[in-house]
């Protein structure tokens, strides 16, 4: 039995390898794709990476201005402690001396207050002294006084010729309180009086 040849196989010979063709032709189109698809995600990566370096470098920039600024306000409060501690060893200073000085107030305070209370302490005994004097004083002043009133009252009876009651006026007083104007007169007034006295008895 006779095969017919088939006229397209024989005008086209090379059908099979057509038919292939677009198979072998998509390889290259997938390789192509697939390095699309690798620079895409390389680019990708490559921005993921820049992005991830930019925020670290962003954070380690702020946080070095954070640690400056800390480091500038401790610098800050360390000099403000430093002169606050200035200021209070100069006042510290400064209320030592004025303790200091009070302390020598209050010690020259305390001397002249014992000098004082010795002061008054002598004064008192001064006092004392002088009251005891002004006391005596006046005691040698009445005692006088009434010396002369009964030397008074001699005188009078001795004016009035009764010898007898000058005598007895004269033994009430000391002759020693008298002066002595005051003792002449007494004197006077007893060598009268006895006198007198010894007249009126020889006359009984």
């Amino acid at each position: 039995m006779n095969e017919t040849p088939n006229p397209q196989s024989e005008n086209n010979p090379s059908a099979p390898e057509n038919a292939s063709a677009p198979e072998h032709a998509s390889a290259p189109e997938k390789a192509a794709f697939s390095n699309q698809k690798k620079n895409a995600l390389l680019r990708y990566m490559a921005i993921l990476f820049g992005v991830a370096f930019l925020m670290v470098l962003l954070s380690f920039l702020i946080q070095l201005r954070d640690s400056s600024q800390t480091i500038s306000q401790l610098n800050q409060s360390n000099a403000s402690a430093l002169q606050n501690a200035g200021k209070l060893q100069e006042e510290n200073q400064a209320l030592t001396a004025e303790n200091e000085a009070l302390n020598q107030q209050v010690s020259g305070l305390t001397d002249r207050l014992k000098t004082a209370t010795s002061r008054a302490d002598v004064n008192a005994a001064d006092l004392q002294a002088a009251k005891k004097e002004l006391s005596a004083a006046q005691a040698a002043t009445q005692a006088q006084k009434n010396a002369y009133e009964f030397l008074s009252l001699a005188a009078q009876y001795r004016a009035a010729g009764d010898g007898a009651n000058c005598l007895a006026v004269l033994s009430e007083f000391d002759r020693a309180e008298l002066s002595a104007n005051g003792q002449k007169l007494f004197d006077e007034l007893k060598t009268y009086a006895t006198a007198a006295a010894q007249t009126g008895t020889a006359a009984h």
